[in-house]
């Protein structure tokens, strides 16, 4: 009884395992979409430009 109650633990700690990957790599391909979203819409609003003329003339 003991071994399928282990038995059965492992399987259902091994799937949460599985699912909480799939959500964290989900996760992170989202962040990195949104990341380049808002580096795109700092470009279309020309903040991104000013703030790359700022870092060459900072070297």
């Amino acid at each position: 009884m003991t071994k399928m109650k282990r038995e059965m633990n492992r399987k259902k700690m091994k799937k949460m395992k599985m699912t909480m990957e799939k959500t964290m790599s989900f996760e992170e391909e989202r962040n990195e979409g949104e990341a380049k979203e808002n580096e795109e819409k700092k470009y279309e609003t020309g903040k991104g430009k000013e703030a790359e003329k700022k870092a060459e003339a900072a070297k």
